[in-house]
This record gives C-alpha cells, sequence and structure tokens, in this order.
C-alpha cells in the first residue's frame, strides 16, 4: 500500500486555516468583526520631539487597524515636524495637521476634532504611550454599550526615562465619576474615546485655559447628563514630568476649577465655600467648617477606599497644615485617618511589588 506524498505546502496552509480559525473566533468573541468602525486619534504636538516617535508609534502599532491619525503640530520649533514627516511614509493612515500659528491646546485640539471623521475619536498625546490594545478594548466598550458617550482607561504613570514609578485607580461607574468629580479630574485626558457627534457638539472651551479637560468632563456629565466610565485595566502610560500644567499653572489652574464648580453646581452652595477652601486653594483654617469635614468624612466612609484615598489624603493634609493642634489630635485619632494611613502603607508596598513586576 503506498501512501500519498504530502507536499510542505500543505503545512503551511493548514497553519493558514488554523490561523483564520482563530482570528474568526477572537473577532466573535469581542463582537469586531461586524463593526469595525473608523477610529480618529488626534495628537496635538508642539515641541515634542523627545518622546513623539514613541507615542505615535504606539498608535501605528495597536491590535485594532482601521484608524485615522490626525497629527497637529503647533508651530513647534524642534525636529518634530521632521519625525511626523518620516512616519507619514511609513503608515498612510497618519494625516499631519501644520498650523499656521501657534494655536495652543484649546484650539488645536478643536481643530482637530472638527477634520476627524471616525465613529470614535480617542485622544492621545506626544509625549505618552498607549499600549498595544488600549483601541481595541475601548471600541469594543462602546460598541456594546452603546449608553455610554465617552470612556476612559487606568494607567501607568511613567517618568522621563520611561520607568514606571506609580499607577491609576480611578473610579469605573457612571455614577462613581460623578460623585468623585467634585475632589479631582476622574478622566486621564489622553486615554479618552468619545462618540464623533458627542465630541463635535461639546468642542472645549477656551474660557477654561489649564482645565479645559475638567470643565469639559463636568458639562458632560452634570449639565448634559452623560453616561461616562472608565475601563478597569491599565491601557496606557502617562508621563509625569515638571512641565504638565498642574504643575507650571497651578495656580491659574485653581481660579479656573473654582470658575467650573460655581457653573455646574458641583458642590451645594451651603458647602461650597468649606469645599474650595480645602480641596482647591488649601487656604487657612476655618473654625465654621469643622460641621462640615466631619460630614465629608461621614460620606467617604462609606466609599470604597481605593476612590477615596485621594480626597482622604487631601482632607488630612489640610488638617495638618492649617489647624491648631489641638484640633488636630481629634481627627488623627478617627477610624478615617488610620484607615488612611494604613492604606497608605499598603498601596506603597503594593506599587513596589507593581514596579518590580513591571520594569
Amino acid at each position: 500500500m503506498k501512501f500519498p506524498i504530502l507536499s510542505p505546502y500543505i503545512f503551511w496552509e493548514y497553519r493558514g486555516i488554523i490561523r483564520i480559525f482563530k482570528k474568526v473566533m477572537k473577532e466573535k468573541k469581542t463582537g469586531l468583526r461586524i463593526n469595525n468602525p473608523l477610529i480618529s486619534v488626534i495628537i496635538p504636538a508642539y515641541n515634542a520631539s523627545k518622546y513623539v516617535e514613541k507615542a505615535v508609534r504606539s498608535i501605528m502599532e495597536q491590535t485594532y487597524k482601521n484608524l485615522e491619525i490626525l497629527i497637529a503640530n503647533d508651530c513647534s520649533t524642534d525636529n518634530t515636524i521632521e519625525i511626523l514627516e518620516l512616519l507619514s511614509k511609513e503608515d498612510s493612515r497618519i494625516k499631519i495637521v501644520n498650523n499656521d500659528q501657534n494655536l495652543k491646546i484649546v484650539k488645536t485640539l478643536n481643530k482637530l476634532i472638527g477634520i476627524a471623521t471616525g465613529k470614535y475619536i480617542a485622544r492621545m498625546d506626544a509625549d505618552d504611550i498607549s499600549l498595544p490594545n488600549r483601541i481595541e478594548k475601548q471600541v469594543l466598550f462602546l460598541e456594546k454599550n452603546p449608553e455610554y458617550a465617552m470612556c476612559g482607561t487606568n494607567a501607568w504613570h511613567i517618568n522621563d526615562n520611561g520607568n514606571i514609578i506609580g499607577k491609576t485607580d480611578l473610579p469605573l461607574t457612571p455614577e462613581k465619576n460623578k460623585y468623585f468629580l467634585k475632589y479631582y479630574s476622574t478622566f486621564y485626558h489622553p486615554t479618552i474615546m468619545i462618540r464623533s457627534e458627542v465630541y463635535k457638539n461639546n468642542l472645549y472651551s477656551e474660557d477654561y485655559l489649564y482645565a479645559e479637560d475638567y470643565e469639559l468632563w463636568c458639562r458632560l456629565i452634570f449639565k448634559n447628563d452623560i453616561k461616562c466610565s472608565n475601563l478597569k485595566e491599565k491601557l496606557f502610560k502617562y508621563r509625569i514630568s515638571a512641565s504638565q500644567t498642574c504643575n507650571l499653572h497651578s495656580n491659574e489652574q485653581s481660579v479656573v476649577i473654582n470658575k467650573i464648580f460655581h457653573r455646574y453646581n458641583i458642590v451645594s452652595q451651603r458647602m461650597l465655600v468649606h469645599h474650595e477652601n480645602i480641596f482647591i486653594v488649601d487656604g487657612c483654617y476655618n473654625k465654621n467648617e469643622i460641621n462640615y469635614v466631619k460630614e465629608l468624612l461621614g460620606e467617604l466612609d462609606s466609599e470604597k477606599l481605593i476612590y477615596s484615598y485621594l480626597p482622604y489624603t487631601k482632607l488630612f493634609l489640610h488638617i495638618i497644615k492649617k489647624y491648631p493642634k489641638i484640633k488636630i489630635f481629634s481627627f488623627l485619632l478617627t477610624k478615617s485617618f488610620i484607615k488612611t494611613f494604613l492604606f497608605y502603607i499598603y498601596k506603597k508596598i503594593c506599587l513596589r511589588v507593581s514596579l518590580l513586576k513591571a520594569n
């Protein structure tokens, strides 16, 4: 009995069939085979030559491929444009927009939003890094949850050298994001993806420079009652540097945030002056805020510590720095302070373990 001679090409064909089968199963699982919408990724760039190549490549190398990558060169004086032109020759999805004059961040972002043609628009900064499946995960979430207009992701913090130095634990649900927005910005701006029609109808406002992103979140959530969420996974590397807005323009940012609080009634008028004193300007001790602090501790005690840790920390630092010593001790002995302190130690240990694994 003669056995048929098997051509080596058959094995390559079988490998191809298996690869196609795996791809179909993945698409069936994620639901992205039927819905493969175009995603516009918008990236403003100004004197970003140090990091822009890595940032843009992190988008070019996304597992989700149906992208238009819109990059605005805002009159850079370094070699940012040369780097962008080289990248655009590698990838036809890249479109460079050269501003005739330095428009700054708000006008540049609004310009890119106007140009974008995708079903969803994803933000990206020229010095950060998107992990390979970031876009895919966000598209999947928004396609499966049409009632949501926007989603961000959790992130790793990196330093100037790209080493991981921290991580985020942002609120996930619309309800928790709405609650904690009065304490901190619950969305990392360059991680967000928004439905195009919502973004185009809600452009950034120049009246809130240095906090334009925070104003947009508050407008969407408090004024327009739009559902926004964060994905639990860390799909982003967010660079921490001395040149960030919160470091260079902290005083101006506080003034703008105060303006936002008044416009959108984020905190009740009865408590607004105390809230501003503690969380926005870190003002002097005011004996009239004691009752507010006690009420606040009661509220925060009912929330998950992973989310309330930041407001707890700001609150206790304010008390320690501004309150008379006799008043400080009464707060340091509370259950709230003790659990915050213990959680601080726990976070430090967990971060150390995470850094050892990540780096």
